[in-house]
């Protein structure tokens, strides 16, 4: 009976297309914004839980299965996933010249072929990647266990639009020992809500909206009505070098800080310290001052802005380079032996009774072990390079060239793609270096061109950001959809089935994905901020492909301090792979480098809101919550964080339609000076909410027994 429980309908099809094309679009948005994208597996489950719900009224209803829910959840995963890999490397194509606009047709022909070849290099991999012990999958462990146990309590009050999977699993068939299995489904009186109390999707779906509210608010009055403005900043002099500091006012960047945690918003803010109130004293010391024709004011913010993205943001480009090549060789041999294990059995259990060569057009007999056939990615392989090829030899105008960059797609998607799977399962999605290994790709593909077509080619940054582009989307659909399919495998999904929604996932998104990055950067442009764009979205991972691209090509990188950040990362990585072995703390050397690379007043939000949300877990755990409750309150943070980030990235697309009619970037604004103090109290507000929605039972428990 459980194996008959539906897992795909019209009503999931549907749900999922809109929420993978709406989620997308406000990751597209954020990336553009501020270089890092979140995952949206936890909200795509409640919100597709919620509306899957509305099918359960009247006469013919008919309740969701928790499988349904997980399958609208992988897809819409897909399509937000798509978008990273799309934000790192498409816009550079504008910052070279190359492009004035991003050129629809061509976008969307890269994005799905990018997306459906990280879905075929997660295929064969499914299975081996399940029964090996070392790989965690951190996000696709959390978000069965918020289905099941959502789904689990809406069944236990009573609402019949659920009906969660049998208690079902294998211990040694889930990872590590410390990645919990599937809750086993008992409707205790723990279970239930006390009579009036919010259910967990209610709860979800309350701060969900709340964080939604403020986020849209805040860019509605800062970047529609232009009440004050997005940063606040103090700079001067010491001596003869600068010190400076700056702060985003932006809700959504306090949510993602609130959902990466304070660990990544430490490493995050400290790499922007290194970088300001280090290497450009430095710069200033050891390089040449602005010459006139550059414009550049006399005041300290002026000057230090100058040498930061002239000479010391490239510390964060080498470390980022080093730091994702080697993070990249410390997983090889696992690499490797994964692969050799799919193509040689398959499975791991069934060896001898299902021969690698038989999964070329059979399923599996076994229902959760059903991966699609390896025909159909074979097949896929040698059919997708022809489109590909044509396409490339349009933009490139040398079928030679298109050739050489269709050839290394396929192989270095493959292989990245592969990688990103794998270290995905290891490290999580949140932590896979995807603009690390995009970075390398674009490095060693540009090296071949260079090889080819000489210096100076204008060709060749053209040629290396495309096959960039392939391989970021096929790493990051890679990652993220070994996730959806370890919560399948928890849940008891069919895995081919998950594998159809994730491609159906890419499909919709790869087709309006690039109509709204048309419109971001005709509304606000990308890059350094202009006269034409004064509120240009900085693209921070486009910038960095664009630049070494074009950097390597046309000799205009400092080699100096790129080295200097590349001796950095090593250094860093080295001590963290000594801290893991010995149980120190540990520093991730790619979080690091991100924070050498990206703007101070990002950073800083990051980190603020990583701090609010620890201070929360130290109340809690100070408290002595047990760790069941512990977790619910943080997860009604996370969704308000959440929704902070949804709605002002959804703001943010939907002001640029005004703006992009009237021409005018200014065209809502109700005052002509901004006022600051709006942005601080914005800052207070997420502050205070990221900390005291976890911790409302806890401080109105100490105020009742203070009085």
């Amino acid at each position: 009976e459980d194996d008959k429980q539906r897992e795909i309908s019209a009503w999931s099809i549907v749900t999922m297309l809109l929420l993978g094309t709406v989620l997308a679009a406000a990751n597209c948005y954020l990336g553009l914004y501020m270089g890092m994208v979140i995952s949206v597996s936890i909200p795509s489950s409640i919100l597709g839980m919620t509306i899957l719900s509305i099918r359960n009224i009247g006469p013919f209803s008919t309740p969701a299965t928790i499988r349904e829910v997980n399958g609208v959840q992988t897809g819409a995963s897909s399509g937000s996933c798509l978008a990273a890999g799309l934000i790192f490397t498409i816009p550079a194509l504008v910052l070279i010249g190359f492009w004035d606009d991003i050129l629809y047709l061509q976008t969307a022909g890269i994005a799905l072929v990018g997306g459906l070849l990280g879905v075929a290099c997660s295929i064969p991999l499914r299975a081996p990647m399940m029964e090996d012990a070392s790989l965690r999958f951190p996000e696709g462990v959390v978000t069965a266990q918020v289905l099941t146990t959502t789904m689990t309590e809406e069944k236990a009050v009573g609402e019949t639009t659920v009906e969660p999977a049998a208690p079902h699993y294998e211990k040694e068939s889930f990872g590590a020992d410390d990645c919990l299995p599937p809750p086993t489904v008992t409707l205790t009186e723990a279970a239930v809500p006390a009579r009036g109390a919010l259910t967990s999707r209610q709860r979800a779906l309350l701060y969900l909206s709340a964080g939604s509210l403020v986020g849209a608010l805040a860019k509605l009055c800062s970047d529609g009505f232009r009440l004050w403005s997005g940063t606040g900043d103090v700079a001067f002099f010491a001596g003869s070098v600068v010190l400076y500091l700056g702060l985003n006012f932006s809700p959504a960047l306090f949510g993602v800080g609130s959902i990466v945690g304070a660990e990544v918003g430490i490493l995050l803010f400290g790499g922007s310290l290194v970088n300001w109130w280090l290497c450009v004293p430095l710069a200033m010391t050891f390089e040449p001052p602005p010459d006139d024709s550059m414009s550049v004011g006399s005041d300290p913010k002026s000057q230090g802005v100058y040498y930061w993205a002239y000479y010391t943001r490239y510390v964060g480009v080498g470390a980022m380079l080093v730091g994702g090549i080697l993070s990249v060789l410390a997983l090889s041999q696992k690499l490797v032996q994964g692969i050799a294990q799919s193509v040689t059995s398959g499975d791991g259990n069934e060896r001898e009774a299902v021969p690698w060569y038989s999964r070329l057009h059979r399923l599996h007999p076994d229902r959760e072990r059903q991966d699609a056939p390896l025909l159909s990615v074979i097949a896929f392989a040698l059919v997708v390079p022809i489109p590909l090829l044509f396409m490339f030899e349009y933009l490139l105008d040398s079928l030679g060239l298109a050739a050489t960059a269709v050839v290394l797609s396929m192989l270095f998607g493959l292989v990245f793609g592969a990688t990103g799977a794998f270290m995905a399962g290891l490290v999580g999605s949140s932590n896979n270096p995807v603009s690390g290994v995009t970075l390398a790709t674009v490095l060693s593909t540009s090296l071949v061109f260079l090889l080819i077509l000489g210096r100076d080619s204008p060709k060749g940054p053209v040629s290396a950001i495309l096959v960039g582009s392939v391989i970021a989307c096929a790493a990051s659909l890679a990652g993220d959809n070994m996730q959806d399919l370890k919560c399948g495998a928890i849940v008891r999904s069919t895995p081919y089935k998950l594998q159809m929604m994730q491609s159906l996932g890419v499909v919709i998104p790869a087709f309006t994905l690039p109509l709204v990055m048309q419109l971001i950067i005709q509304a606000y442009g990308i890059g350094p901020p202009s006269e034409e764009y004064p509120y240009s979205l900085p693209a921070p991972q486009a910038t960095l492909m664009a630049e070494v691209a074009y950097g390597i090509f046309f000799g205009s990188l400092p080699y100096v301090w790129i080295g200097a950040g590349g001796g950095m990362a090593l250094v860093v990585f080295v001590y963290d792979m000594v801290a893991q072995r010995r149980g120190w703390l540990r520093i991730p050397v790619l979080a690091l480098a991100l924070g050498l690379y990206l703007q101070i007043e990002t950073n800083t939000a990051v980190f603020l809101g990583g701090m609010a949300t620890f201070a929360a877990v130290s109340a809690l755990r100070y408290a002595s919550v047990g760790e069941e409750e512990r977790v619910s309150k943080l997860q009604d943070a996370t969704m308000f964080a959440a929704g902070a980030i949804s709605g002002e990235a959804l703001v943010g697309i939907s002001l640029a339609v005004p703006i992009v009619i009237s021409g005018n970037v200014n065209v809502l604004a109700l005052v002509g000076e901004p006022w600051n103090w709006g942005g601080l109290f914005v800052v207070a507000s997420m502050m205070a909410s990221l900390f005291f929605i976890p911790t409302r039972g806890l401080i109105t428990a100490r105020a009742a027994a203070f009085l």
